[in-house]
């Protein structure tokens, strides 16, 4: 090899690489000559002789992956002076660039690490002395000997190693055995070096750092968010980890780090070495994150709570200098406050987590440390709201609020071991005064930051809700103000009505009018009071009915005796305020009137109503007098329920163009029809009958969008009905308001002729989009309404399938439709011709729209463009999942099933599949069709079954959890029909090798998702358990293509070992779940076997 000509060659790559009409070729070079054989002495020729710094990192680059390749041929020798060449190259080099020369000790840790278990315990020790004798050469040499320790570090954790080639059992071990003897004496002197450093005091330079004390920094750091051995119990063997997640953890150190990380100078250099490098923006952001990571220290490193005591008072005088030094740098020169505030922020969340209360309790500085808490938490709540555009503040309040709601959850957990300390202490008074405080810091803000909002006044800014958004924070702010709900109570309560009162005499004056600044500000403000009242008085709750939080039931109580109860005070605000702004559209001040506030009005109100409205007793072991009284059924809840019945009527009327107040409306009736009491009583009450007409007779005034959900929520509530003659009067006018829609579109004389204006189809989708709700409103006590209304227009649905063929918009809604009838209807509740007549409807459905589907021309980039895209797949797919669940007793609907996939799988694409939602819905149809109707598998054609299978193949190795569980779950169901029933097994064999094959390579040699062992395990038992002849031969395979005979016999006796523990002969029929042990057999089959086989 000419080594000048190769030089020549790519020097010219190097410059070809900054053109972009040569760059592909140039790369192409360059990473043809890193896989060149043999070619570490050209490169060593390269570095004597190129200057260009890119070519150099090339050639190192080439060097390193040289050596891994033909490490087997180097004797030992060799890779010595490969390795004090490489050393002393850049050590005679002091201005080489600085990513040549990180590249360079990368490939010195490549070496020392894939010669490590070559290596005796001399040698190696030997090599470490080395780079302490590096180290004490001089400046230059303890930068290259800290960067060298750096990226040994790296190469020898479990995230950051090189691909090497090797097994996970080699990484593995090399990793534990640096980690054991060599790791903490790393720490220690880098702790050495970062002492001379900072008692030196020529680290600075300027603002700057020096590049060693930023070497020995980052080292730091590293080792601090080492995951450790211990740690990796949880993760499957040979699984090679996610460095993106190494700095969230927790550091679990080893007992015998004790002497060193909780040495109170050890802890004090960490702080002293913030204060010196914070004004450099990259040392101050490794030196934050080794003071966070030594804030959250956990394990057997904590033999006693004198030890945990000891470690907490040193990090919490640390952290409270810091917290009073922050205030006094704010506006000083190169000082980055919000970074710097935020990593306070964390370092205080993660000890107040991590030490328990009662240990925080007996410390002297405790609640100083508290008290300037608190006041940091105002500070970055001030902060927030005079820089609205700097995130920092408001991402470290987020810190501070969670480590306030934990002293929350601890201080009041009822199982609380210290409770009796924590009493005695006075900490729960002085946290409840906390609480009192953040809170009202948090509102003032909220009221503050509205007054930026003035100057960008925009109420459809974005499509995110404040109540989404923020819902961490007002759920925290809840929980705080919870502990002293009286106060807060009556705070929000007062404030509430004060801005009600500006915004009243703001109405009612002469210079009001839209959009004048001080309407925008007043529905700014009450908009965020009515949030932060409505997480204050009640839950969220999702499913179970929320009940009155507890610390505000016993407030509550408390008050009975008393002429004021805050929560009805505060209740009663909020329906004053809705009296006063539920006008006539045609009133002067209804065109004041802010959208954000009604639809945050009647969000308080739907949620409120959860919880308070005709509250029960029963559902109580104590109830306060004055909620009952005021909310409960009698009096006073009836007359609230028979108020917003209406203002349901009047705010509809009023709000008839604004979508998101409407259907914000709407989630109360849905919310009074779920809960049975006050659906009961709203069906009772003597105005419902008028409401009900109010929507039917008017619901062509409303916006088309919320037709379905309106006629939905309608109807859920008076399905509730208790006389079939009110039911039947209901159903009557809600049904005659839907046909009259129908019945104005398709029954118009010149429909044909017009039936592609976009007006038409608009109407068209309007009706269709209405039956629908009706539809998704369908249960057992409606289903025989509901069906018998809607077959009067499955003829029509037939014909506008057909009319509308070039209008997919129409399709869909018609496969929506028909979806939800098909998921929602009782079938149980119909005659079994009524059953089949339906299934016929669907099945012509399938195929109108799959004749349709297949000749059709589909535009991919239109659909890339659309938010939510393949739309008509989607409702495709849910049809057939609608259908396949609905298990009518009186129709086989197998035949339209396997059609309908047969006909969806040609118009599947890997680009569909990459969707998750599309690719969830299309693998659990493919996994039931399979569950249901593997009987019927023989039978079908050969290219269905074979796109079935290949569909699961896909599946299995989707990063999705419950899409990989469900092709497990159906192999699983698969292999058990194929081996209780010999008449399939021979159709059934190539597939279930297949599988067998597919799952053991991926258990075998592929990442694993741990908490997939339990489907794996029982699909694996049986596809075993049927042939078990496959196994034997997966098993010779992989030990042939091991070399060393050793390994070979480690691999046959773990195999050995797994075929045992499957009985050779087998009792059948063999049954569902039948492989109960097996998965511990199997875990630790693996965990032998894949360290051997996983290679990096």
């Amino acid at each position: 090899m000419d080594y000048a000509n190769v030089l020549k060659e790519l020097e010219e790559a190097c410059a070809d690489f900054h053109v972009p009409a040569t760059r592909v070729a140039a790369e192409q070079t360059l990473l043809a000559f890193q896989k060149t054989p043999n070619v570490l002495p050209v490169c060593q020729y390269i570095l004597e002789h190129a200057t260009n710094s890119m070519l150099l990192f090339h050639a190192v680059t080439a060097m390193k992956e040289c050596f891994a390749r033909e490490y087997a041929d180097l004797d030992k020798p060799k890779v010595t002076e490969l390795k004090n060449y490489l050393l002393n190259y850049v050590f005679q080099k002091p201005t080489l660039e600085r990513y040549v020369c990180e590249q360079v000790l990368q490939v010195v840790a490549v070496i020392m690490k894939r010669s490590w278990q070559d290596l005796s315990d001399e040698e190696k020790e030997s090599a470490f002395q080395g780079i302490l004798g590096l180290i004490q050469a001089n400046a230059h040499g303890q930068t290259l000997g800290i960067r060298l320790f750096s990226a040994l570090t790296d190469e020898f954790s479990s995230t950051k190693a090189s691909s090497i080639g090797l097994s996970w059992d080699f990484h593995f071990a090399c990793k534990q055995s640096f980690e054991r003897v060599y790791l903490r004496k790393i720490l220690e002197q880098d702790l050495k070096i970062l002492h001379e450093q900072l008692s030196r005091g020529d680290a600075l330079h300027g603002a700057k750092c020096s590049e060693g004390l930023k070497a020995t920094v980052s080292l730091a750091e590293r080792i601090l968010t080492w995951e450790f051995s211990e740690q990796c119990g949880q993760l499957m063997v040979g699984s090679f980890g996610d460095a993106s997640d190494e700095l969230v953890k927790k550091l679990v150190l080893p007992e015998d780090w004790t002497e060193i990380l909780l040495n109170h100078d050890v802890l004090n250099l960490f702080f002293q070495l913030y204060t010196v490098v914070q004004r450099d923006e990259g040392a101050a952001n490794h030196s934050r994150q080794c003071l966070v990571q030594l804030s959250g220290l956990r394990g057997p490193m904590f033999a006693n709570e004198e030890v945990l005591c000891s470690y907490a008072s040193c990090m919490l005088r640390g952290q409270l200098q810091l917290i009073t030094s922050l205030s006094g740098m704010i506006h000083q020169e190169n000082f980055e406050f919000g970074p710097a505030v935020l990593g306070v922020c964390e370092m205080i969340n993660r000890l107040v987590d991590t030490v328990k209360l009662a240990v925080l309790c007996q410390m002297s500085e405790f609640f100083q440390y508290m008290t300037e808490i608190g006041k940091l938490t105002s500070t970055c709540l001030q902060h927030a709201a005079t820089e609205v555009d700097d995130t920092w503040n408001m991402e470290a309040f987020d810190q501070l609020l969670e480590m306030w709601v934990t002293l929350v959850s601890k201080a009041t957990d009822p199982y609380q071991s210290d409770a009796e300390p924590l009493k005695s202490s006075g900490f729960i008074p002085f946290l409840t005064n906390a609480s009192s405080h953040v809170v009202e810091a948090y509102v003032q803000v909220r009221l503050e930051i509205a007054k930026q909002f003035i100057e960008d006044f925009d109420e459809d800014d974005g499509n995110f809700k404040d109540q989404d958004m923020y819902a961490d924070q007002l759920i925290g702010v809840a929980t705080l103000a919870r502990m002293n709900p009286k106060q807060s109570i009556e705070a929000l309560d007062g404030l509430l009505r004060q801005k009600f009162d500006l915004l009243r005499s703001h109405y009612q004056s002469s210079h009001a009018q839209f959009g004048d600044q001080h309407s925008v500000l007043f529905h700014e403000q009450i908009h965020w009071l009515l949030l932060i009242a409505g997480h204050v008085l009640c839950d969220g709750g999702q499913g179970e009915k929320p009940l009155v939080p507890d610390s505000l039931m016993r407030l509550s109580v408390a008050q009975d005796n008393s002429e004021n109860n805050a929560i009805v005070s505060l209740s009663s605000a909020v329906f004053s305020m809705l009296e006063f702004l539920s006008l006539d559209p045609h009133e002067p001040m209804a065109t004041f009137c802010s959208p954000l506030v009604a639809e945050t009005l009647f969000w308080f109100i739907e949620r409120w109503s959860r919880t308070y409205l005709l509250i029960e007793p029963q559902e109580y072991s104590h109830i306060s007098a004055s909620l009952a009284q005021a909310f409960g059924n009698g009096v006073g809840g009836q007359a609230i329920l028979v108020a917003l019945v209406d203002k349901l009527q009047s705010n509809f009327y009023q709000w008839n163009a604004e979508e998101e107040v409407l259907i914000q409306l709407i989630k109360i009736i849905n919310t009074f029809a779920k809960t049975a009491n006050i659906r009961n009583a709203l069906l009772a009450c003597e105005k419902f009958p008028v409401l009900i007409q109010f929507f039917t007779q008017h619901l062509g005034n409303f916006p088309e969008i919320v037709h379905s959900a309106l006629i939905q929520a309608i109807t859920l509530v008076i399905s509730g009905a208790s006389s079939e003659v009110q039911r039947q009067q209901y159903f009557g006018l809600v049904t005659g308001a839907v046909e009259k829609q129908f019945v104005a579109v398709l029954q118009r004389p010149d429909f044909n002729q017009v039936y592609q204006n976009s007006d038409v189809i608009s109407q068209v989708l309007n009706s269709l989009d209405m039956l629908d709700g009706l539809a998704l409103a369908a249960d057992p006590f409606n289903t025989k309404y509901i069906h018998a209304f809607a077959s009067r227009f499955f003829e029509s649905l037939a014909q506008l399938l057909n009319i509308y063929q070039r209008h997919p918009e129409v399709e869909i809604q018609i496969i929506q439709l028909l979806s939800s009838l098909c998921k929602y209807l009782d079938f149980s509740e119909l005659e079994a011709h009524q059953v089949r007549d339906f299934y016929l409807v669907i099945g012509n459905a399938i195929k109108v729209y799959s004749t349709q589907s297949l000749n059709k021309a589909r535009d991919r980039n239109y659909d890339k463009q659309q938010e939510n895209p393949y739309q008509d797949i989607v409702a495709f797919t849910k049809l057939l999942l609608a259908l396949i669940v609905s298990e009518p007793s009186a129709a086989d609907v197998a035949e339209i099933l396997f059609f309908g996939t047969n006909q969806l799988i040609p118009l599947m694409t890997l680009e569909m599949l990459e969707i998750p939602k599309i690719c969830g819905d299309y693998v659990e149809l493919i996994a039931q069709l399979i569950d249901r109707y593997h009987d019927r598998l023989v039978n079908l054609p050969s290219d269905l079954f074979v796109s079935l299978m290949q569909s699961l193949e896909y599946a299995l190795r989707h990063p999705i959890y419950d899409i990989s569980r469900l092709a497990f779950q159906s192999i699983a169901s698969l292999a058990l029909f194929f081996a209780n029933n010999p008449s399939a097994k021979e159709f059934l064999l190539p597939t279930m090798r297949k599988f067998l094959d597919q799952i053991m390579n991926m258990l075998l040699y592929e990442e694993f998702d741990m908490d997939l062992l339990e489907p794996a395990s029982e699909a694996l038992y049986l596809l075993i358990a049927s042939q078990q002849e496959q196994l034997s031969v997966i098993a010779h395979t992989v030990i042939q293509q091991q070399v060393n005979p050793q390994v070979q016999v480690r691999l046959s006796g773990y195999f050995t070992h797994l075929q045992q523990s499957i009985p050779a002969v087998q009792t059948y029929p063999l049954m569902a779940n039948c492989s109960a042990g097996f998965r511990d057999t199997l875990t630790k089959f693996l965990m032998d076997i894949r360290g051997v086989l996983r290679v990096k």
